[in-house]
């Protein structure tokens, strides 16, 4: 990527962060009353989300170097921010510009002495405009936002009774800490009555998505939001970028670490006896080789509250659906935020823009980028343009840069199945291109479809075998 010739960015907007740290009685209910520190911050770097579709997002995590008259401590409240000017000379709109701004909340676990005395900080903005030089100390602090807190803190032992899985995340949080606050959309899922026994509340929390399939995201730092398995293809694209706006190619990867053949769900609750399950296999991946005479039996167990065998099922249908076949991975992509800047263009800008108010768990276009395999039903076009899940971000500043890395998943390890109804009747067969095979004829990784049709064909079965005349409306033919 090139620059235009511009002047430097620190003269067009000064320090890119702003930094707040506060000081109260590290209670649970009792607020952060007293301001340490309210200034630029010299360098951070912060990570949030998670890595893989089958993780559990961990806490976000902030490192940060600030120069406060007062030094901070572990329990300290922090606090950091896009400057307001950057945000303006970005052009975020005014009702949207705290969204915009907030990149970390959280609590001080760590504090080192970076510079011991005088210093030599020419490039912090401290108050009024002017460029000063600094004689304090200089501060790394590391913290680590509510997720974590979450996970330290204990549920008492107070029963809880049976209900929908959205109103126990509810009970939860509640519980949890009353500056919280959250999203949590209607879930048909019942979980068993259930008797807490000084619980860590984030334990309780992943154990809902390890059941489910669910994930649970502190959006931006200001809202918790639950994502059931059910609903993650229902969102819009937040993040679009273009190949000359990231660093570096794409990398992609097949494998079958995560296979995942057959599983058995337990649900319900029989006393002293076993719990009751439920077990869903796919047995034509079981099969491979060329004689189709091999085993590859890959069973899973997972144990749940579940009420009912209507959701063990559901359960254990969508975890065979997304992994009984091997699964695409693909590498980070990184975005050099600074040099999109210093460019200026209007799709740099828009960028930017998304950059700052993306969710932390939404769908990435890409552009122009010749390493996307298969089709994508979802992004017309050709094969350079695809839809990608981001589930994680991570941000790096310092006093002349800006990226954004962004953790990546294909489209498919999400979104709901495929299903026939919502492909174009008269899409034919014969469209597609004759070299491609069931295996690679989907997004970025085979997927079942619900009827069944797809588990009744081999997965070397090639598109060119099928009658031109059958359309997508009417596959069922290839199972007669």
């Amino acid at each position: 990527m090139t620059t235009a010739s511009a002047p430097p960015l620190w003269q067009r907007f000064g320090a890119w962060l702003t930094g707040q740290v506060r000081r109260g009685t590290q209670t649970q209910l009792e607020p952060y009353q007293t301001l340490l520190y309210f200034g630029d911050v010299v360098a951070a770097s912060v990570t949030r989300g998670r890595s893989g579709p089958q993780d559990i997002p961990a806490p976000a995590t902030v490192s940060a170097v600030i120069a406060p008259e007062r030094p901070p401590q572990p329990g300290d409240r922090f606090d950091l921010y896009i400057s307001p000017v950057v945000a303006s000379g970005l052009g975020v709109p005014t009702d949207q510009s705290v969204r915009a701004q907030v990149r970390f909340v959280g609590e001080i676990t760590e504090v080192s002495t970076v510079v011991s005395h005088d210093l030599l900080l020419a490039s912090l903005n401290l108050g009024g405009g002017d460029l000063v030089e600094v004689n304090r100390p200089l501060y790394e602090i590391t913290a680590v936002d509510q997720r974590a807190r979450i996970n330290r803190w204990t549920q008492g032992d107070n029963p809880w009774p049976a209900e929908p899985i959205n109103n126990r995340i509810g009970r939860i949080l509640t519980s949890a800490g009353n500056d919280l606050t959250w999203d949590l959309p209607p879930d048909n899922i019942r979980v068993l009555a259930r008797d807490v026994d000084n619980s860590s509340h984030g334990g309780l929390l992943d154990e809902l998505s390890e059941w489910t399939g669910g994930v649970l995201v502190l959006e931006r730092q200001l809202i918790w939001r639950w994502i059931p398995l059910s609903r993650r293809g229902a969102v819009g694209v937040d993040i679009d970028v273009a190949a000359d706006q990231a660093v570096g190619p794409l990398t992609w990867t097949v494998e079958d670490g995560d296979k995942v053949t057959r599983a058995r769900v337990t649900y319900g609750d029989d006393g002293d006896n076993d719990q009751p399950f439920v077990e869903v296999a796919n047995e034509q991946a079981e099969v491979y080789g060329s004689e189709g005479r091999s085993n590859d039996r890959r069973p899973a167990t997972v144990n749940t509250q579940l009420e009912s065998e209507a959701d063990a099922r559901w359960v254990a249908t969508e975890l065979v659906s997304r992994r009984s076949l091997p699964q695409w991975r693909v590498s980070r992509l990184t975005i050099p935020v600074h040099q999109l800047i210093q460019r200026d263009t209007a799709q740099d800008r828009a960028l930017v823009r998304q950059l700052l108010l993306a969710r932390d768990e939404c769908l990435v276009r890409l552009r122009g980028f010749p390493e996307l395999p298969g089709l994508d039903r979802n992004e017309p076009g050709p094969r350079s343009n695809g839809l990608l899940w981001c589930l994680g971000m991570s941000e790096t500043f310092d006093a002349h840069t800006w990226t954004v890395t962004l953790d990546l998943a294909p489209y498919e390890a999400l979104a709901d199945p495929i299903k026939w109804s919502e492909v174009d009747p008269a899409v034919t067969w014969d469209d597609v291109p004759p070299f491609l095979t069931w295996f690679g004829a989907t997004t970025y990784q085979p997927r079942e479809i619900e009827t069944g049709t797809w588990r009744d064909v081999p997965s070397t079965t090639r598109w060119r075998t099928v009658p031109a005349g059958i359309t997508w409306t009417s596959a069922d033919q290839l199972t007669e």
